[in-house]
């Protein structure tokens, strides 16, 4: 019989164990936070699971799109004067991101209960979510205040 029939067929060069956060909590992240953290960390997530990249890609061209309309719908409403509360963008805008959520999660159901039940393990999400509230918020308020400003003019 032969050797090579008892060898290991992957090789470590070429393995890389699949890594997740911890989603159970992401939902909250998607709630409070806004549409910058859930794509960023969906992403990272996603790769980490080995997902798709078209659905990667895809994911993160529909986040900047929700952001610009964000800013659009700022700009709109500064030129027509629309009686819009910032908070009903705001439940609108985390309302959207809660759907990035769910996609996020039916995608990445299969694999995440694969790497779970296999023995993988979760890391924790705080403190990736934590920097990327802060890194969202300055990424929201620039896109807002030079996007409103240039969807303003724009539709002067």
């Amino acid at each position: 019989m032969s050797e090579e029939l008892f060898e290991r067929s992957l090789k470590d060069a070429n393995y890389r164990e699949m890594e997740t956060y911890d989603i159970t909590h992401f939902f909250y992240l998607a709630f409070i936070a806004g549409i910058v953290p859930t794509v960023a960390l969906g992403t990272i997530n996603a790769i980490g699971l080995r997902i798709n990249k078209v659905f990667i890609s895809l994911m993160i061209i529909l986040g900047i799109m929700v952001l610009l309309s964000k800013a659009y719908l700022i700009g709109w409403i500064r030129v027509y004067e629309y009686d819009i509360s910032s908070r009903e963008i705001r439940l609108i805008y985390n309302a959207v991101a809660v759907l990035f959520y769910i996609i996020y999660v039916l995608t990445f159901k299969k694999r995440y209960k694969q790497h779970i039940i296999l023995g993988g393990e979760k890391k924790p999400i705080i403190k990736a979510a934590v920097a990327w509230v802060i890194i969202g918020t300055v990424i929201e308020f620039i896109v807002i205040l030079v996007g409103g400003s240039i969807f303003y003019d724009a539709i002067l």
